[in-house]
């Protein structure tokens, strides 16, 4: 008597490949950005202010992005983002003109070196950022302490972009980009007289 075999020779399941990207290139925030770099986008966005109905996550939240991949956690000068932190970025970023106070430790001094350093790198050629302290030697405890520390922990391929002059209290366009920087341009400390005359 004849039996009738269990039918066990399917035809194996062929994988579903994905097609090739017909444009090789970077794609974020629902466009493709060629062979920019990740931070390289983030400060594009940042610098539009690429908004959510833009596709992006508004100016403030690229900002974050940014200093995560500057001075993410294993840096050597790590920077944080806290409560405090984001109300002065989300202040600084909707308006032109703001001041801020705040207890002692509340980041102030950071936020704003990062700030500053940030703005810089998004648009070197079109960026003064003034920093003032009461002397030049108060300013080393303050603001532009921590610009220094912030500017020297970044990534080696970053830093590039500009040259620290630690005595002139100055950043300015490195000769290493092949462009030459103007007086117009960098990151400065400037002294406030408040000695009356």
């Amino acid at each position: 008597m004849a039996t009738k075999k269990a039918r066990t020779d399917k035809k194996p399941v062929r994988p579903i490949v994905a097609p090739p990207s017909p444009i090789p290139g970077n794609y974020l925030y629902g466009r493709d950005w060629g062979n920019m770099s990740s931070i390289e986008i983030e400060l594009v966005c940042f610098i539009k202010g690429l908004s959510v109905n833009d596709g992006g996550l508004g100016k403030a939240e690229h900002f974050w992005n940014i200093a995560t991949m500057l001075w993410p956690a294993s840096s050597r000068k790590p920077f944080f983002r806290n409560p405090w932190g984001e109300r002065m970025i989300d202040e600084w970023c909707k308006y032109n003109f703001s001041s801020v106070s705040g207890c002692a430790s509340s980041s102030k001094t950071d936020t704003a070196a990062v700030w500053g350093i940030v703005n810089w790198l998004a648009a070197p050629l079109d960026t003064k950022v003034l920093c003032t302290s009461t002397t030049l030697r108060e300013s080393r405890k303050r603001i532009w302490g921590s610009i220094e520390d912030y500017w020297n922990a970044l990534p080696d391929g970053i830093r590039i972009v500009g040259k620290l002059a630690s005595s002139f209290g100055l950043i300015r366009l490195s000769d290493a980009m092949g462009v030459r920087g103007s007086e117009k341009c960098g990151i400065e400390l400037l002294e406030l007289n408040t000695q009356a005359t």
